[in-house]
């Protein structure tokens, strides 16, 4: 069967770690996208949260699709570069980047915490700071974003700001579907780990694509759960053996 899979990275590809840094992919994942890029009955894209330029060498492979910032921008398997919907955005999101990150850096002086920004969002990483002040971390930006009328996607580590409501993975899902798969010929297979994802996957449920769960992510209806990035891999080589079956 012809398919497009679309890859979360941190959590999915990578396992999660303390320094956002210091993630790579795991090498049982690298080996599947690389025998998956290699058919040309499937169609393969990681799609990040993470920055293009972040993401690129975390991947370093020819023949896939990469999305950073949610997938506003691309870098597709025929090596060239796009920003999607740019012009249509830029306006709320400095207007919302100047209302929002002088408050946010006020939380600079908290122990532990790292501020991420990537210009259309900014995530907040709170892995390495108290259980207390955690919670004023997260209500600090529960406010925040309902007074300025941006989006909060809530992570067990981490929480990230869409400065623009709308651009998020599912928005990138159909940016890359429409430029991978106009005509709808191929089924869809998304695999992610967090709330970010679990709105591009509802996108592609909504499409009779198919999802996989990794992690602490769970989602009833017509998807498979993966505990790892290395079960991941082995779901979805059952997948591609069933079409041999």
């Amino acid at each position: 069967m012809e398919r497009l899979w679309i890859f979360d990275f941190d959590g999915t590809l990578s396992l999660i770690v303390p320094d956002r840094r210091d993630a790579v992919m795991e090498e049982s994942c690298r080996q599947l996208l690389a025998g998956l890029s290699v058919d040309n009955s499937q169609l393969v894209a990681v799609i990040s949260s993470r920055t293009l330029d972040d993401l690129i060498p975390r991947i370093g492979m020819a023949g896939i699709s990469l999305g950073g910032n949610n997938g506003l921008e691309w870098i597709y398997s025929d090596s060239k570069r796009r920003s999607c919907y740019g012009e249509v955005f830029e306006k709320d999101v400095m207007s919302a980047r100047a209302t929002l990150l002088p408050k946010l850096l006020t939380l600079r002086n908290i122990p532990g915490l790292d501020i991420e920004d990537k210009h259309w969002s900014v995530t907040i990483h709170f892995r390495e700071v108290s259980v207390s002040k955690k919670k004023h971390v997260v209500d600090f930006a529960r406010e925040w974003t309902r007074l300025s009328g941006t989006a909060l996607l809530e992570g067990q580590e981490a929480c990230e700001i869409l400065f623009a409501p709308l651009a998020d993975k599912s928005l990138g899902v159909l940016i890359l579907c429409k430029h991978m798969c106009p005509r709808q010929d191929r089924q869809i297979i998304y695999a992610g780990d967090d709330n970010n994802d679990l709105r591009a996957m509802k996108t592609v449920l909504a499409m009779e694509g198919a999802v996989i769960t990794v992690g602490r992510l769970r989602l009833p209806g017509n998807s498979r759960h993966a505990d790892s990035p290395r079960e991941l891999v082995q779901i979805c080589r059952d997948i591609l053996a069933g079409d041999n079956n």
